[in-house]
């Protein structure tokens, strides 16, 4: 379990820093999920999660969350096949999930079981919009409730305390 204010904190400063810097990223999955659903973190969460446009990511972006304290725990995947950062600070993880382009127009991110297995997980374009939260206004997807369906399911409102984060997305595939 994390401690809300700490986490909400923590993904507050990281929004804006990397925004202030030009990147593109929002709150996701189950940050967003808590914050839509129960005004919080989810209290059996261990992380949070972020999103951003890999196409807007920038090497001082590394520098800058450093120097807020900041720590890159791991960097999963390739910068252009799945990037996925594990940053810590004050005990809390936040994982930033690089977003990219399919083809047909839809995102995809990776995420790693066992720091090996990819997962991709697609999402149709979706817009930002600001979600006020105990921290401060953050980005997020617009409308919020139709990009936790696409991960979540219909019944996303239903807490579950077995959610798998590689098997259980309706959106998400294995990868080899």
């Amino acid at each position: 379990m994390i401690n809300n204010d700490i986490a909400l904190k923590n993904v507050y400063d990281m929004l804006w820093l990397l925004t202030s810097n030009g990147s593109i990223c929002w709150v996701q999955d189950g940050t967003l999920l808590g914050l839509i659903r129960d005004g919080r973190t989810i209290r059996w969460d261990r992380d949070t999660d972020i999103g951003l446009y890999h196409s807007t990511w920038k090497p001082e972006n590394r520098f800058l969350l450093e120097q807020a304290g900041f720590t890159l725990k791991d960097e999963l995947g390739t910068p252009d096949n799945g990037l996925q950062h594990r940053w810590m600070r004050a005990g809390v993880k936040t994982d930033i999930f690089f977003y990219y382009a399919n083809e047909d127009g839809d995102f995809w991110h990776g995420a790693y079981l066992r720091n090996v297995i990819q997962y991709r997980f697609t999402y149709k374009p979706f817009k930002l919009t600001r979600i006020e939260t105990s921290a401060g206004t953050m980005p997020a997807p617009d409308p919020p409730e139709a990009f936790l369906e696409a991960k979540y399911g219909p019944d996303w409102r239903t807490p579950k305390r077995q959610w798998h984060f590689a098997a259980s997305p309706v959106n998400g595939a294995r990868i080899g």
